[in-house]
């Protein structure tokens, strides 16, 4: 990670979820947390097959969010965008631990970072949500924590969704590292990155 921009102080994130980030297939997206001055910050990660341009690198990314799903299931739905490129979808499983830790961080921070991994390396952004932000994660908060989706569901909504055009916005990343709740203790297997 030698070309990290829009840093403002070191960020400590866990060695064992960027090992196993990094080694999977792109595009993909994960969701994490990074330490940042001692204070832990939830954050969306992206792999990408293509350059940021720089006019995203300079005024950044953010994400648009939405609920999807039936009466029987859920399914999260975060829409990254970033100027000059198509917007990238993920779709999660709110009744996954690693989904409900990270979006209950960003709700009480009321704060996220997005990493977009590259091929030359990586560029992070910090934001602070806005009004309309953080009315949707408290609404939508505890709906997340009693979503009841199964591996099953979530993949059948998987499928279904991804087929319809009224709810894709651009591609879709495979969602990784999505198991591994010790991955998102920066307290050990410290990996510290740096701008440089």
């Amino acid at each position: 990670m030698s070309n990290v921009t829009q840093l403002p102080v070191p960020l400590t994130i866990n060695e064992r979820f960027l090992r196993a980030f990094l080694d999977a297939e792109a595009s993909c997206a994960a969701l994490g947390l990074v330490e940042e001055a001692r204070q832990v910050r939830g954050f969306v990660a992206a792999r990408i097959n293509e350059s940021l341009p720089i006019q995203a690198a300079r005024s950044g990314g953010d994400f648009g969010y939405e609920l999807l799903g039936t009466d029987r299931y859920e399914i999260v739905h975060l829409i990254l965008n970033f100027p000059g490129l198509q917007p990238y979808d993920i779709l999660l499983n709110p009744n996954n631990p690693v989904v409900r830790k990270v979006l209950d961080v960003m709700r009480e921070t009321a704060q996220y970072f997005i990493f977009v991994i590259v091929a030359d390396g990586m560029t992070a952004f910090h934001k602070d949500m806005d009004e309309e932000s953080l009315d949707w994660f408290n609404r939508y908060g505890r709906v997340v924590h009693t979503s009841t989706t199964t591996i099953q569901e979530y993949e059948r909504g998987l499928r279904n969704f991804t087929k319809d055009d009224r709810f894709m916005h651009g591609k879709l990343l495979s969602w990784v590292c999505r198991e591994d709740m010790a991955a998102l203790d920066s307290q050990e297997d410290r990996f510290e990155v740096r701008s440089g």
